[in-house]
């Protein structure tokens, strides 16, 4: 958890052990975060001041040169150097992460809005309308609301290109078209290679599995026959066979 701020401060304490009551040092020191502070005490026994009651110990430390002395319940019995610490929670806001590593920090002051997404995801049904609209604005700045999902824009942009392709033809019914290549890939099997190759034309995609058809880019008519409609990811696809280059 990340510290905001550390003070240290120094005083004179005086305590009481059976018989005598007794001088110390004490170094605290104060972690403040979002969440609350974390407070460390560091008593360091000094020596028996006297066993004549507390107002002779005052003044014995006064006298010592030691000024603005504390009594201390805590050094009741204690004649040994020794730390303690406290911790301070404080209610974390609406529009802070309540847990995880961003713990204190208000949902506007991180930038990483994946992990906003993900604390959204998470934590949907436990949060409260108010934690919900805070955490929504922020989100609203880096993603897309489509269908009670929030998106990227990129996803969103696929998606809405996605839906405009439509499958092309009949099956096994054959046909001729000016068609562009954008994609080709190729591997290695047992009969050579085989190459993928994707078309486009319009709002129509096409893939061929078999031999090289043409390069990246290039416009070129072809005869073919409709094989398939099939769905490759979200994105329809209309396989085809037995393409014949028009020169």
């Amino acid at each position: 958890m990340k510290v905001l701020k550390t003070t240290e401060q120094r005083y004179t304490a005086i305590g009481f052990a059976n018989k005598f009551h007794t001088l110390w040092e004490v170094l605290k020191t104060e972690k403040q975060f979002h969440t609350g502070a974390e407070l460390k005490y560091t008593y360091i026994y000094k020596q028996n001041l006297t066993n004549k009651g507390l107002e002779v110990a005052m003044e014995k430390a006064i006298q010592l040169g030691f000024k603005n002395v504390k009594v201390e319940e805590n050094l009741k019995g204690q004649t040994r150097t020794f730390t303690k610490t406290d911790y301070i929670n404080i209610e974390i806001p609406e529009n802070c992460f309540k847990f995880g590593k961003y713990k204190g920090l208000a949902f506007d002051e991180i930038e990483d809005p994946q992990y906003l997404k993900w604390y959204y995801d998470f934590k949907l049904n436990d949060l409260t309308d108010e934690q919900k609209d805070f955490l929504e604005k922020e989100l609203d700045k880096h993603f897309i609301l489509f269908e009670n999902e929030y998106i990227t824009k990129q996803q969103f942009n696929n998606i809405q290109n996605n839906r405009k392709v439509e499958y092309f033809g009949e099956i096994k019914k054959r046909y001729e078209e000016d068609l562009q290549v954008v994609k080709v890939n190729s591997f290695n099997g047992y009969y050579g290679t085989t190459w993928i190759t994707i078309l486009e034309k319009d709002n129509h995609t096409f893939c061929y599995k078999g031999n090289h058809v043409a390069k990246v880019g290039e416009t070129v008519k072809v005869k073919f026959t409709v094989k398939a409609h099939e769905l490759y990811g979200d994105i329809k696809q209309t396989q085809i066979a037995r393409p014949k280059i028009i020169k």
